[in-house]
């Protein structure tokens, strides 16, 4: 069985690619991964995606978990474990699935990553699931975070750096899509 979560992070974009924290390490939090099931306290920890952020491609870009094509706007480029998460940088296909995803995004609605993954390893300590080892198959863009705690911010890349170091190409994109700068 597929189990999703949810987290609060920061999303960037250069127009057609997210990037920004996916899982935090070491926090915990209260789970249900079905309403017939039994809430219990769960975290993850740093070398439980250590698999998977060899081969990102194998990751898709999901809408609220939800199957087919029709709800994958885009792909996974890029894992990287740090010590205080799983980040990951996200392609967001052109066209109307990927530019509603945006809009979506943009306008503040889908401000969270929720993965879905498949638990192989975990460790009980103190009442916490601590998973250790995941196969993750997907990070959807969604609504609500299942780590709460920070609320996400929701900003254009390259913003705050020096006018020297723009990419006016990039600039131009992002004013297109509504990003003022």
């Amino acid at each position: 069985m597929t189990l999703t979560r949810r987290f609060p992070l920061e999303l960037e974009t250069d127009g057609r690619t997210l990037h920004g924290r996916c899982v935090p390490f070491g926090e915990i939090t209260d789970v249900q991964d079905r309403p017939d099931r039994p809430a219990y306290r769960e975290m993850f920890v740093k070398g439980a995606f250590r698999g998977i952020v060899k081969a990102p491609n194998r990751v898709s870009l999901g809408f609220e978990h939800l199957e087919g094509l029709a709800n994958t706007p885009g792909w996974c480029q890029k894992l990287e474990e740090r010590d205080d998460g799983l980040y990951g940088e996200f392609r967001v296909a052109e066209g109307p699935l990927g530019d509603h995803a945006l809009e979506l995004h943009r306008g503040g609605l889908t401000r969270y990553f929720s993965i879905g993954f498949i638990p192989r390893r975990t460790q009980h300590q103190d009442g916490v699931a601590v998973r250790t080892r995941v196969d993750l198959h997907e990070v959807s863009l969604c609504r609500n975070p299942s780590y709460v705690g920070t609320e996400a911010a929701v900003r254009a890349a390259l913003v705050d750096l020096p006018v020297h170091e723009r990419n006016q190409d990039l600039d131009r994109r992002l004013r297109a899509l509504g990003y003022g700068l």
